[in-house]
């Protein structure tokens, strides 16, 4: 397992900003916030934006998070995933391994629901697959058809493309593969990131 900090819990703070205190705090491994990346490239370039990674000696692990591509349709899901498109240019040109895919809200459980957002997934993967990117799917405890573990791997095992599912409510966790073992299959051999954010998080709700 990779440790590493998630750039969403600096919102306030610029990318340069966490580069700056993740390299300083003695962190190599960023969730990087896809938002302040694209901000900070309207100035910077990618050639310079690497260098200072290099310098800092800090590696983008995972980025966080796409939106809009499991439950859009028509005009708005091209609008998704033409996002997506973008969004894999990003990872391929700084070697980020894993892009987060929020599940949609939904409400209600339907089974149409459920499929649509299997065939979005799967299109999806296929996509990150061509750019060498993994997707992880981060679930939410509200969400009618995506709210927990068990509800993510079933979405995931609709899929043929490697797709990951992950172990999280509102935030990026452990993207762990799509198998009846999951914590043999994750920990302590398998690849996969946890973000810190996660495990304080994790710590707390067992307090209570």
């Amino acid at each position: 397992m990779q440790p590493c900090l998630a750039a969403v819990t600096t919102l306030p703070c610029s990318f340069a900003d966490d580069v700056a205190h993740f390299a300083d705090a003695g962190c190599r491994a960023m969730e990087v916030w896809l938002p302040k990346l694209e901000a900070h490239l309207e100035k910077n370039g990618v050639a310079a934006t690497r260098r200072l990674l290099a310098e800092r000696e800090l590696q983008l692990v995972a980025a966080a998070y796409q939106g809009g591509l499991l439950l859009s349709q028509g005009d708005e899901r091209r609008a998704h995933f033409d996002h997506l498109r973008r969004r894999l240019d990003l990872c391929q040109q700084f070697e980020i391994p894993t892009l987060l895919v929020a599940a949609d809200y939904a409400a209600a459980p339907e089974a149409t629901a459920f499929e649509r957002a299997a065939v979005s997934l799967t299109q999806a993967a296929q996509w990150a697959a061509g750019s060498n990117v993994r997707l992880a799917l981060e679930f939410r405890s509200k969400n009618a058809i995506c709210a927990s573990l068990d509800t993510a791997l079933a979405l995931v095992q609709q899929c043929a493309e490697p797709t990951s599912a992950s172990t999280s409510t509102c935030s990026t966790t452990i993207p762990v593969p799509a198998s009846s073992k999951i914590w043999d299959s994750c920990l302590p051999n398998g690849s996969s990131t946890c973000n810190c954010a996660t495990w304080r998080r994790a710590a707390r709700t067992s307090d209570r």
